[in-house]
């Protein structure tokens, strides 16, 4: 992810890893999602995208109120490469855990945790209030959007290996759904300089030249 090649006309990468969800004690998991596009060659026209997206949604069943410790370790990468002005490149990733009652689409969520590299925000929902749910590490955003419209290189490491989050929810007696979204995008698109514009408005109309003088060939007996 961190050597595109030198040639690159345009092109947007975002990468970022893990999610966990197991009992106190227990060892965290990790799961990663990255998404990357290009385009080369100053002459180039077009557009490309890429979306990746890893959704993780399951019901639990809680007989006695219990506390549930949420741990990770991530790292996430960011790049927007342009070659050139008049060139669109973004790229965004997102992380985000919804807890809710099932059978109550009315209630409000227990919890919403979009982790954004503070104690003290992305974390919301009426659990909050009943003292039941609060952040333990929040090391750097996961909820990041990036976007680029000139020449540039422009590229957002955050932190070292091994940077952690860490979320603690109890939950009363009850049945949930717990939801994780962790996906990113990335998109590009180029449009020719004005000396590539002139050159292709030539072509076509030389191309429009050459069918017209076919047409007017008389057929040979």
């Amino acid at each position: 992810m961190n050597n595109l090649a030198g040639t690159t006309f345009a092109g947007a990468a975002s990468t970022h890893s893990g999610n966990a969800l197991q009992l106190a004690g227990d060892g965290p998991t990790e799961a990663s999602t990255q998404a990357q596009v290009n385009i080369n060659q100053s002459s180039s026209v077009g557009a490309a995208d890429s979306r990746q997206n890893l959704a993780t949604t399951f019901q639990l069943v809680v007989a006695v109120a219990q506390t549930f410790r949420v741990t990770f370790e991530a790292d996430a990468f960011m790049r927007l490469a342009l070659g050139q002005e008049d060139v669109i490149a973004q790229a965004d990733r997102n992380w985000r855990l919804d807890v809710t009652v099932v059978g109550d689409p009315l209630a409000d969520p227990i919890l919403t945790w979009a982790p954004d590299g503070s104690l003290l925000t992305g974390l919301s929902g009426t659990c909050l209030g009943a003292g039941l749910c609060s952040e333990l590490d929040d090391d750097f955003t996961l909820n990041l959007a990036a976007a680029l419209q000139t020449t540039g290189d422009s590229q957002r490491i955050d932190g070292a290996v091994n940077n952690d989050f860490g979320l603690l929810v109890t939950l009363l007696p009850g049945s949930y759904q717990l939801a994780i979204n962790h996906d990113t995008s990335a998109d590009a698109q180029a449009i020719p300089e004005p000396g590539s514009l002139a050159l292709l408005g030539a072509a076509l109309l030389g191309l429009v030249g050459l069918r017209r003088k076919s047409k007017n060939i008389p057929a040979v007996a």
